[in-house]
């Protein structure tokens, strides 16, 4: 039960034991209240409660933020993005475009005659071997079946 007030006293109204309850209701409101209180001496400080600023965000120096070390492949951490399909970085990641790239220059050379090869760099020495005999392009795209 919340606390109403009773703001139209007049002075010979009679004190009721449903009044001295209300008072008491009250006076337990506000003591629960108080205790859920937070002393200004706590906010905004070390081993306090951060507080926000005017944009409803915690104001710097409130909170200590852990320092995340570098990800490595042996170590969980921070990355750079890479769009680069060439790189050998430890310390970055493949954006999901230089992914979709690769997996699509695989999907090509997967679709070369490879079917009595074991190795599917046979097959892409075979195109350069034949790229460097002076065949001419049509021939080798050809080959490649994109023609």
């Amino acid at each position: 039960m919340s606390y109403t007030a009773k703001t139209n006293w007049q002075g010979n109204d009679p004190v009721t034991e449903s009044d001295l309850n209300r008072w008491e209701q009250g006076i337990k409101d506000s003591h629960e209240g108080l205790s859920k209180k937070i002393d200004a001496t706590e906010k905004g400080i070390a081993g306090g409660v951060a507080t926000l600023d005017e944009n409803g965000k915690l104001k710097s120096g409130q909170i200590d933020i852990p320092s995340i070390p570098e990800g490595t492949t042996t170590t969980k951490g921070i990355v750079q993005l890479e769009e680069s399909t060439t790189s050998t970085s430890v310390t970055k990641a493949a954006t999901p475009k230089a992914v979709n790239e690769v997996n699509t220059k695989v999907g090509t050379l997967s679709a070369l005659d490879t079917t009595e090869k074991t190795d599917l760099v046979v097959a892409i020495n075979e195109v350069s071997s034949k790229a460097n005999t002076k065949t001419s392009d049509i021939e080798v795209l050809f080959w490649m079946g994109a023609v």
